[in-house]
């Protein structure tokens, strides 16, 4: 019975042994969205085909990322920012306040930097609070009451917790407070573009409901004004909110993407990498596979999350087609130890973080509906020569899974049957482009 067992597990182990590669959309600039489609497809039967992996579609709803989307864009976005934050707070607990309101001030450029892709406002709140209390420390008051004030704009109705902010800039939130909530304007969103959804608005990490989206109790200072569709249209605006004003902003929608492309090669290459980075580690997967367009040349490349590795970047041409690019990335697949890591110090390719438009609608329309694919081939089994097998301790599907079972049952059949048993004021219209 005990080498029934042991064979049984042997045997288990190596139907559960299998890679994850995960498919992420195409860098191509040059492929609209159904041809980036068409080539994802065919990258995730390449992966299968390769006997040493299985592919996992990120851009699908219900995968590995779903109710994850917010969690990666905030660590692609936001995570130099908040490192600026605890800088800013370290410096000040030093008590040099002149390096601490830099490294905030940095802080809050980076969170409004990024706000066209983060919806949340709390970083951006936390930051000017803490702004307000550096300059009070050091004798600023009129700057800490305008950092209390502007943060009292994009999160009015959060009160700061006396046990984390000195009684002195409490007094100053309580009494900028009473302003921020008298002092309100009006304004209306409305959304521009071809639309076959209905489009949601939120203002400053406030969801405000369906465009046209009304807000008449908008507090006085700067916002955040951002407008996404399930059908992958967006767009990002900023206004500044005068008392007693009634605005209208038309927010022209254009697809989403995930940024506009750094200048040259190595920054566009750190940009990725920032990218694939935040994605690894809430997708879970052995590797993402990188493929895209960098002038005249089609670059593949595989990256691994766990070793933060990337593969040496194999160069197709510009022309080739959707078959040769799969061959190489079968090829590739097949050739890298994803249990080990990628051997050497490679880059990430220098390719265009905007171009990809399903990782974009994967990442910010995560409730879009499910893009077409072609059901994806199993794996293959491995043949030729016996020791060539997949390496991976990753469950492979519901396939392997249903294997398993069978020879568990068997096997635990065999033991048990061994023992047999609105506000008044100015008006206007402002048509607003998006960034």
């Amino acid at each position: 019975m005990r080498r029934i067992a042991l064979i049984t597990c042997l045997f288990t182990s190596a139907l559960a042994r299998a890679g994850e590669v995960a498919v992420i959309g195409v860098y191509d600039a040059q492929r609209p969205l159904d041809a980036q489609i068409a080539l994802s497809d065919a990258l995730a039967k390449a992966v299968d085909a390769s006997g040493e992996a299985t592919a996992v579609r990120l851009d699908q709803p219900g995968g590995k990322l779903a109710g994850r989307e917010d969690v990666v864009l905030e660590s692609a976005f936001l995570r130099d920012a908040r490192r600026q934050v605890d800088e800013g707070r370290r410096l000040w607990q030093q008590a040099e306040g002149e390096d601490a309101t830099a490294a905030l001030n940095g802080a809050i450029d980076g969170f409004v930097a990024a706000a066209p892709w983060v919806v949340s406002a709390r970083d951006l709140w936390d930051a000017r609070m803490l702004l307000a209390s550096v300059r009070l420390s050091v004798g600023d008051d009129v700057g800490a009451r305008d950092a209390v004030m502007d943060a009292l704009a994009v999160r009015p109705d959060r009160r700061p917790d006396p046990a984390a902010y000195p009684p002195e800039l409490i007094a100053v939130w309580e009494e900028e407070h009473e302003t921020a909530v008298s002092d309100t304007c009006t304004v209306v969103v409305e959304a521009q573009g071809a639309l076959e959804a209905t489009p949601k608005v939120w203002i400053d990490g406030r969801g405000v409901g369906d465009a046209p989206a009304t807000v008449s109790d908008l507090a006085v200072g700067s916002h955040l004004v951002t407008v996404r569709s399930t059908d992958g249209l967006g767009g990002f605006v900023s206004v500044d909110a005068l008392a007693g004003a009634k605005r209208t902003l038309k927010v022209p929608l254009t697809p989403l993407t995930l940024g506009v492309a750094k200048a040259n090669p190595a920054a566009r290459s750190q940009q990725l990498a920032t990218l694939l980075r935040a994605v690894g580690e809430s997708a879970h997967v052995d590797g993402l596979l990188l493929v895209g367009r960098d002038g005249a040349n089609m670059l593949v490349q595989l990256y691994m999350p766990d070793a933060d590795a990337f593969t040496d970047v194999l160069k197709l041409s510009g022309a080739s087609t959707d078959e040769e690019i799969a061959a190489a990335v079968t090829a590739l697949v097949r050739t890298t130890p994803l249990e080990g890591g990628a051997k050497g110090a490679a880059l990430a390719a220098p390719l265009d973080v905007g171009s990809n438009l399903l990782l974009a609608r994967a990442l910010l329309a995560p409730h879009a509906a499910p893009v077409a694919v072609v059901a994806a081939t199993p794996a293959k089994q491995p043949k030729g020569d016996p020791t060539h097998r997949p390496k991976w301790p990753v469950w492979v599907g519901v396939g392997v899974g249903s294997a398993v079972a069978v020879v568990t049952g068997t096997v635990l059949g065999v033991l048990l049957g061994g023992r047999g048993a609105e506000p008044t004021g100015t008006s206007g219209t402002i048509t607003v482009l998006a960034p």
